[in-house]
């Protein structure tokens, strides 16, 4: 994808000194049929490539923008999923189960997953870096990482008391309460119409349901 922008950068630029030549050839009356007829088309080739290439390079954009929100929502919905567990079962063991169930889940999506996404080129803003930094960080949380280390303590057996297993549960929905808090606040504050558009349409889809 970069590539492409690259292309379309370089296509630019050839394009316009092949203008630049055909108007001074054309000038100081340098300029016969033929050579003519030549740099028109290889302007109109350039331009055709720059359409093609622009083209391609946005369809790519966009599908990458819609998987990184896609993949977003999909952990959202997991952690809200859980949250919804730590609520509706008192019985903790009965609690951890759907728990451990649902980290499996992420783990298994997470292993068919892009290990990393780089958006650093669909930014035309100064805050490039920062923007790549906040994108970097919410992808990673969709891995479950932290939120796996939380449940470490969770094999279920005749040892564990129900103490310990609350103690974990509390643990574990603390974890959640920051991993939303993180994933609402910072997908809101991203400059880009797209992302911005897509989670505030979610966030209120999901919101009517629920209320």
């Amino acid at each position: 994808m970069k590539n492409n922008r690259d292309a379309i950068k370089i296509l630019g630029f050839i394009s316009l000194w092949l203008i630049v030549f055909l108007v001074n050839f054309e000038i100081n009356g340098l300029l016969n049929s033929f050579f003519e007829a030549v740099l028109i088309n290889l302007i109109t080739g350039c331009f055709v490539s720059i359409v093609v290439s622009y083209i391609d390079y946005k369809n790519k954009i966009d599908e990458n923008l819609e998987y990184f929100c896609n993949q977003m929502q999909i952990y959202y919905q997991y952690l809200l999923s859980i949250e919804r567990c730590t609520v509706e079962y008192k019985d903790p063991k009965k609690c951890i189960q759907y728990i451990t169930s649902y980290l499996k889940d992420i783990t298994n999506n997470a292993i068919k997953k892009k290990k990393e996404l780089n958006f650093y080129w669909i930014f035309t803003t100064s805050n490039k870096i920062k923007l790549q930094k906040s994108i970097n960080e919410l992808y990673e949380l969709t891995f479950g990482i932290d939120l796996s280390f939380k449940a470490l303590k969770l094999k279920i057996d005749k040892t564990i008391s129900n103490k310990l297993l609350k103690s974990v549960i509390g643990e574990i929905k603390e974890e959640i309460y920051i991993e939303k808090s993180i994933i609402d606040n910072e997908m809101k504050r991203i400059k880009n119409n797209k992302i911005n558009n897509y989670w505030n349409y979610y966030i209120d889809k999901y919101n009517k349901i629920n209320n």
